[in-house]
């Protein structure tokens, strides 16, 4: 009788699914795990720092990772100018560092190893396709930016800056003028307190500086600091510990940091501001790939900052520095497992990921080729491995 009414039940469910068509959902398939990967490289300290990740990830994973020069492709930066929100100069030696960043974002690499100064003002809404694995910092892990003077200036703080003459705005970095603003209203001013220049070129600016036609330039670490230093003098004004945080805080990819004695020409310890490098993944990149990538790295940290002096300051005490963009969500898991990743960390990710999505027209998709590690035509002579003067 028993055997009888479950036999009558089963069919009667039978005839009722086939009646109303229902078939059982089954669930997604997760994303393959790519056999391959590809780390998108520029410049000296993005090639090295790309070298080493791709040594970790075919030594410690079941992917092999290579790595790929990237160049200032024609193609990509009309692209990037028209998508940007103000008109961005995109001539001369173009950062190539950007047009790789914004292809990791497509989809055409995997990953890559780049400054915060890589995103900031060009990219716009696809930065929400993008997703930092781990951030570094340190002064070789890290593009130092500071207002540069000269002994002569007298400028010894900020709020000496008052009535001076400043070069804080530049049309291929937009985020000079905003940080600028950042640091003079941390101190009581606005840019209608100084007088405001704004670059032409670089070496223009600094050759200004020396010659006294300005008091003061802001701008990266680099070489025109040490042709500085060798003439007029270099003095870096010091940044107070609430205006390195109210600089951090403006959500621009920059933290405090410290300009070290001996570099770029200083000869002082100086605290002041920076982009940090950060390993980009993006939304393409399945979470177990993020995680596997992550886990190497981390497990096996002492190679990796051997490996090369500008890995140094990937620490796990630096890995979630930057709150600028949301973090890869296989890195996520992997800090969950150690204890790295906090409860209040979860609001943050949702206020970026939701920031950023809001920014993209039409949310967050999986935009471009798919992931290839073929680098796109149209390079021409605007390789940055032929640059004068390549960008840092």
């Amino acid at each position: 009788m028993v055997k009888r009414a479950v036999f009558a039940l089963v069919v009667i469910v039978s005839v009722l699914v086939v009646l109303s068509g229902c078939v059982l959902p089954t669930p997604p398939a997760a994303p393959k795990l790519p056999a391959e990967i590809s780390i998108a490289m520029a410049n000296p300290k993005p090639t090295a720092m790309a070298t080493a990740l791709a040594h970790i990830v075919t030594k410690y994973t079941p992917m092999k990772a290579s790595t790929v020069k990237v160049a200032a492709n024609a193609e990509a930066l009309q692209k990037i100018q028209k998508a940007a929100s103000e008109k961005v100069e995109l001539t001369g030696c173009t950062p190539c560092h950007r047009v790789g960043t914004w292809l990791v974002a497509q989809g055409a690499y995997h990953a890559a190893v780049f400054p915060t100064t890589a995103v900031v003002g060009i990219i716009d809404g696809d930065k929400a396709l993008l997703r930092p694995m781990f951030c570094g910092a340190g002064p070789d892990t890290t593009n130092a930016f500071g207002i540069q003077t000269t002994p002569k200036s007298g400028i010894k703080t900020v709020a000496d800056l008052r009535g001076k003459r400043i070069y804080a705005e530049y049309t291929s970095l937009l985020f000079l003028a905003p940080t600028v603003d950042a640091i003079l209203k941390a101190n009581g001013m606005t840019r209608n307190d100084v007088q405001w220049l704004k670059f032409t070129t670089v070496a223009a600016a600094f050759k200004d500086l020396a010659e006294g036609k300005a008091d003061a330039v802001f701008y990266q670490a680099s070489g025109d600091s040490e042709t500085l230093a060798k003439g007029a003098g270099l003095f870096v004004v010091p940044l107070s510990a609430d205006t390195q945080k109210a600089v951090a805080a403006a959500g621009l990819g920059i933290i405090g940091t410290t300009w070290p004695a001996g570099q770029n020409g200083n000869t002082v310890d100086t605290p002041t501001i920076g982009m940090p490098y950060i390993a980009f993944g993006s939304v393409h990149l399945p979470e177990e790939a993020g995680y596997l990538i992550t886990k190497a790295v981390f497990e096996h940290l002492a190679e990796f900052q051997a490996a090369d002096k500008v890995n140094a300051g990937f620490t796990r005490e630096n890995a979630l520095l930057q709150w600028d963009l949301p973090y890869h969500t296989g890195a996520i898991k992997y800090y969950k497992e150690i204890g790295l990743w906090k409860p209040e960390m979860d609001s943050a990710q949702t206020y970026l990921t939701t920031k950023w999505a809001a920014a993209r027209p039409g949310g967050v998709k999986a935009a471009g080729a798919a992931p290839g590690g073929t680098s796109t035509s149209g390079n021409a002579d605007m390789s940055c491995n032929t640059c004068k003067n390549p960008p840092k």
